[in-house]
């Protein structure tokens, strides 16, 4: 099993190289930008805004916010944290109070969860509190934008870079594009989209999404064990 692990390891290492530029993400660049304290784009200062639902937080903003979580220990894209599980079980059960105070305090340790976001949203608006709910919706559909811009998932070349295996399905909902089957090319997803339930002439049978950065992840994982 260990040799099995270590195969795997050093397969996805193969595939991934830490410093790189990928679609129109330059990592490269995202990293030294939010290390530098002198920087407007320094990592700590952008997540007290987003802790804060500063509305001002720009494009370039969000961009380093949701590219740069790959750079800290914190970091896990094929797992949600404890907090994050309970919060889904109050928010199922319609128990949006709890949900809220569960979230909140989730938030503080996955301060870029796009799923989060877009269900704290859904919980203000059902307690009547519009305005925090509209300050969650920019989060959530600014993060989605970023992603966006990141290629045009029209090929393995263009690929949407996506930080989190999940937040494939956040664009795929907001594009309605309903996924019926996955498979993984290199290091990327293609999704195989349903031609019959998509409106106008113009239908996408594939849409694709780079993730080497959770590769990069789980092969960190492997190594270590």
């Amino acid at each position: 099993m260990k040799n099995i692990s270590l195969l795997l390891a050093f397969l996805f290492l193969c595939l991934i190289s830490v410093g790189q530029v990928v679609s129109e993400i330059d990592f490269d660049e995202i990293k030294a930008e939010i290390n530098d304290p002198k920087s407007v784009m320094y990592y700590p200062d952008l997540v007290k805004r987003l802790s804060k639902l500063d509305t001002n937080l720009t494009d370039d903003d969000y961009k380093h916010l949701y590219y740069g979580q790959v750079f800290f220990d914190a970091y896990s894209p094929y797992s949600e944290t404890d907090l994050v599980e309970a919060f889904y079980e109050k928010y199922e059960a319609k128990d949006y109070k709890k949900a809220l105070k569960l979230g909140k305090k989730a938030i503080k340790k996955s301060p870029v969860n796009i799923r989060l976001f877009l269900r704290m949203m859904v919980c203000y608006h059902q307690l009547d509190d519009i305005p925090t709910a509209r300050a969650y919706a920019q989060h959530y559909f600014a993060f989605l934008y970023a992603i966006l811009d990141s290629g045009d998932g029209k090929s393995i070349e263009t690929a949407m870079v996506v930080a989190n295996v999940h937040d494939e399905y956040e664009v795929c909902n907001y594009l309605e594009l309903d996924v019926i089957a996955q498979k993984l090319v290199g290091r990327t997803d293609v999704l195989t989209l349903d031609l019959e339930a998509q409106e106008g002439p113009r239908k996408v049978e594939e849409i694709y999404f780079d993730v080497s950065m959770p590769f990069s992840s789980m092969s960190k994982m492997f190594k270590e064990k």
